[in-house]
């Protein structure tokens, strides 16, 4: 029997947490069993380096960022006329949209969406994206299912009206080779930054956005340097650096600014993870945000917002605090010192621990497997 045919349609391949579970998905797949295709509606980004490097064709409509056009609509049909893919998964709200509508003219014979948020504030959405998602919550009938990497993403979308014949929940998995406890880390990270082997470190990864919320992390920073002068923070990401102006001017309103090193895009990030002593997610969105899992999977405890799922991500190795409150997470912070060094890498320990029981990525892989089997054996 020949490999099934899947299709994956996706805004970009820019980094991101849909993005890398892309790569992470179709580089993995068992080759002699799946072939996988990558469609972009726009053409560039890292991930797609990656992607190709492992072997996967990507192919790009040419699209302008927010700028759809009916000559790429056609140009999707015509490629998945072309492919004839046995299934057809998209990763955003806008390639949920556009994948539907030229699945069903290419009639390909499964469709499936994929949820990757608890949804946004208002205002935090485009004006392209805000129509797209209410267009999708009238048509979510019409894929096979819906794929949620969270249960808050599955109980957010149901709340504005999306009715799928089915969900699937298929959380985000992690490599637990790449990804792993690295004591030298420690020494090398202090090094790069100036400090002192001893220094205690509070990082957070995560490219600069609205929903990322990163002014509440500086201002968390803030307030914890009034008690541990000391201490020192990363920001790691696109947009964390010296050019963003709106970042600096957070940084100019009152103290730490001078221990905060704002890293911007690294291609080291494992590396960075495991040399922390903690991680923060200042997030007031997320659906279940891989950072906090490579940062667990790395031995190193988490304080994170309560947000998507990341209080069931974490469990009782993190600490979880109320969205947009720098207070509360400077109060967790001073917990996790207080804490001590043995117990706070016994969190850490258990985190990795964690990592390992429920969301090891070659058992979230095989998960994807049995789904695309399943729907596309339904019409076989």
């Amino acid at each position: 029997m020949p490999p099934i045919k899947v299709v994956h349609l996706i805004d970009g391949l820019t980094m991101g947490g849909a993005e890398m579970m892309l790569y992470k998905v179709v580089s993995r797949m068992d080759r002699t069993k799946f072939e996988s295709v990558v469609i972009a509606f726009m053409d560039e980004g890292p991930i797609r380096k990656r992607i190709e490097e492992a072997g996967i064709p990507v192919l790009s409509l040419g699209m302008a960022q927010g700028k759809p056009s009916a000559k790429a609509f056609f140009t999707l049909v015509n490629l998945l006329r072309r492919e004839r893919p046995a299934v057809l998964q998209t990763w955003s709200k806008t390639a949920d949209l556009i994948g539907l509508l030229a699945g069903k003219r290419a009639k390909v014979p499964a469709i499936l969406w994929n949820i990757r948020s608890s949804r946004k504030k208002k205002g935090q959405y485009s004006r392209l994206t805000a129509t797209a998602e209410a267009l999708c919550a009238r048509l979510s009938h019409l894929p096979r299912l819906i794929v949620a990497n969270s249960q808050m993403g599955i109980e957010a979308y149901s709340e504005i009206g999306y009715r799928p014949k089915e969900w699937r929940m298929l959380p985000n998995g992690f490599d637990i080779g790449q990804y792993a406890p690295d004591e030298a880390a420690r020494g090398w990270l202090r090094a790069e930054l100036g400090v002192s082997a001893d220094t205690f470190l509070i990082g957070s990864v995560g490219r600069y956005h609205v929903m990322k919320d990163q002014p509440s992390f500086v201002r968390a920073a803030q307030l914890f340097s009034q008690k541990h002068p000391a201490a020192h923070y990363i920001l790691v990401g696109p947009g964390n650096d010296a050019q963003n102006e709106e970042l600096q001017a957070v940084l100019k309103e009152g103290g730490a600014g001078a221990n905060i090193h704002l890293l911007g895009e690294r291609g080291d990030v494992p590396r960075i993870s495991a040399g922390l002593d903690l991680f923060a997610l200042t997030s007031v969105s997320e659906g279940f945000p891989n950072v906090v899992g490579e940062a667990m999977a790395c031995g190193v405890p988490c304080a994170v917002t309560n947000v998507g799922d990341t209080a069931i991500v974490v469990g009782d190795t993190g600490i979880v605090v109320p969205p947009s409150d720098p207070a509360a997470m400077a109060q967790v912070w001073a917990q996790f010192v207080e804490m001590g060094e043995t117990a706070r890498r016994e969190r850490g320990r258990a985190a990795r621990a964690r990592i390992l029981e429920n969301y090891d990525l070659e058992t979230i892989v095989k998960r994807y497997e049995s789904l695309y089997a399943e729907v596309a054996g339904e019409r076989r």
